[in-house]
């Protein structure tokens, strides 16, 4: 007897997140080029780029008229390139909704039959409670904490922490804030200001992620990677014990075409969806949510590992694929590998892995000068 539907719906849509994330994350990586996984790439970039195009625009005129066309840009404006609370307010609709439900549905599970092997144990009530304030903790801190802004008072210093590269920072002047920019800033079209080894803008905290919240934004992926996995597993493991606390496996049912059996794994499986869906649907949901957050986390170490921003990561990919064009265009016209060509680049800023990762999640931002 196969899987329920609904669990092979639950575990394919897992999947689906899993690769979607992975493409979205990874996918514009040089191993990938010319690759499926490339190629979902390029066309997801082409899918954004189109929902900010004038066809895409008109096609809304075409479909909905003139002026819902503009109120749709302008809401587009307002939520895409705007600083706004509508993310962190939906993030904070989400945790409290979500822990909720886990309170309801979870709690009067906990705890159940500690004494045997297969029990839960009451201290996962106060445990839940621990990482949902350090979640809490770690939002406030990304969102409210400044990223690293730099203005007239403070450029000269900030150009001291960090030397341009020549590469991907030389020394110009930002034509908005009016100061010269620092090696690894940028200006954040978002917030309207530049903002000191600037990574991106993150809409669900309503701020850059910079210098000086760039550990508190990783504290704040890691924690919620935990408390979906924890919930997650929590709940299969409540599930298991639901079904040994009723001792469905001493059980027997009549099968169509076995007549009476012993209660099976398929049996036991369809029996709990049934019993406790509210418990099964939490479960799958948060462990493909708690799977998804745990790739950003160590996408963001790797990048924490390496030294690299995430601004910095698409410019030096974008200069290495000017560098590999050039290179084959000049073993095209002198002969030889391309490889011999390439201009050899490097990253200045990285010191080793570990060292790294001390410096941008522990070393506060006043020493690196």
């Amino acid at each position: 007897m196969g899987l329920p539907l609904s669990v092979v719906f639950l575990l394919a849509f897992t999947l689906f997140m899993f690769f979607f994330f992975f493409v979205m994350l990874m996918g514009d990586a040089e191993v990938f080029e010319g690759t499926p996984i490339g190629w979902l790439s390029d066309k997801l970039g082409d899918a954004s780029d189109f929902m900010y195009s004038e066809r895409f625009y008109l096609l809304i005129v075409r479909c909905c008229g003139e002026r819902n066309a503009k109120r749709f840009n302008d809401a587009q404006e307002y939520v895409m390139h705007k600083p706004n609370p509508l993310l962190p307010g939906f993030y904070l609709f989400l945790v409290a909704g979500g822990f909720t439900i886990f309170v309801t549905q979870a709690f009067p599970h906990i705890p159940l039959r500690p004494e045997m092997p297969w029990g839960i144990s009451s201290y996962h009530k106060p445990n839940a409670f621990i990482i949902l304030a350090m979640c809490l903790f770690s939002f406030f801190m990304s969102a409210f904490r400044d990223p690293g802004r730099i203005t007239g008072s403070n450029a000269s210093e900030e150009r001291t922490r960090y030397p341009y590269d020549g590469y991907i920072y030389e020394e110009k002047e930002c034509s908005t804030c009016l100061v010269t920019r620092a090696a690894r800033s940028k200006h954040c079209s978002v917030c309207d200001r530049c903002v000191s080894r600037f990574d991106h803008h993150c809409p669900w905290i309503n701020n850059c992620v910079g210098l000086h919240n760039v550990r508190w934004f990783i504290l704040f992926l890691l924690s919620h990677a935990l408390i979906c996995v924890y919930g997650g597993i929590l709940l299969a493991y409540i599930l298991i014990a639901i079904v040994k606390h009723e001792k469905l496996y001493d059980m027997f049912v009549r099968d169509p075409k076995l007549g009476v059996v012993r209660v099976s794994h398929s049996h036991a499986i369809r029996w709990t969806i049934q019993k406790n869906p509210p418990l099964v649907g939490l479960c799958f949901g948060l462990n493909a949510i708690g799977v998804v957050l745990f790739g950003f986390v160590l996408y963001h170490l790797w990048l924490a590992g390496t030294n690299v921003t995430t601004n910095e990561s698409y410019k030096w990919k974008n200069l290495k694929r000017r560098s590999k064009r050039v290179a084959m265009q000049r073993a095209h016209e002198e002969g030889g590998r391309w490889q011999d060509h390439e201009e050899k680049v490097s990253n200045i800023y990285s010191k080793g892995f570990f060292t790294n990762l001390f410096e941008v999640l522990v070393l506060p931002p006043g020493v690196l000068r």
